[in-house]
C-alpha cells in the first residue's frame, strides 16, 4: 500500500482536492475546536491537467532527480577519500615496520660478519 498524500491546509484557507472513486479522505483539525467546512462534489470524470500543472511537476521531479544525484555524488566522493586516507595510514604504518626489518636484517648481516671474522 502506498503512502497517502498529506495536504496542509493553512487556516482561513481552502483547497480543491480530487479524490479518486473508491478512495477516502480524513480531515485533520490540527490546531483549535473551530468547525472546518468542507464540500464534496461528483464529477463525471476526473478533471484533466493543464500543461502548466505538468510542466510544474516535471520541473518539480527533475530538480528532485538532480539533487538526489549530487547527494549521491557527494557520497562517493566521501567513500572514496575515506578509502584513500586508509590506504594512507595503513601505508605509513607499514613503512616503521619495513625500517625496523630492514634494520633486523643488517643487524643479523653485522652479526654474521662479526662471527666470521671471531
Amino acid at each position: 500500500m502506498s503512502e497517502p498524500d498529506l495536504q496542509v491546509i493553512p487556516a482561513c484557507h481552502g483547497t480543491a482536492t480530487f479524490v479518486p472513486k473508491g478512495h477516502s479522505i480524513k480531515i485533520i483539525n490540527t490546531s483549535g475546536t473551530q468547525v472546518v467546512d468542507t464540500w464534496a462534489f461528483v464529477l463525471p470524470e476526473a478533471p484533466q491537467k493543464s500543461s502548466t500543472e505538468e510542466e510544474a511537476e516535471a520541473e518539480a521531479e527533475e530538480e528532485e532527480k538532480k539533487k538526489k544525484n549530487k547527494k549521491a555524488e557527494k557520497e562517493k566522493e566521501k567513500d572514496s577519500k575515506a578509502k584513500e586516507d586508509t590506504k594512507a595510514q595503513s601505508a605509513e604504518k607499514k613503512e616503521p615496520e619495513k625500517e625496523k626489518e630492514k634494520e633486523g636484517e643488517d643487524y643479523k648481516r653485522d652479526r654474521s660478519s662479526s662471527k666470521s671474522q671471531v
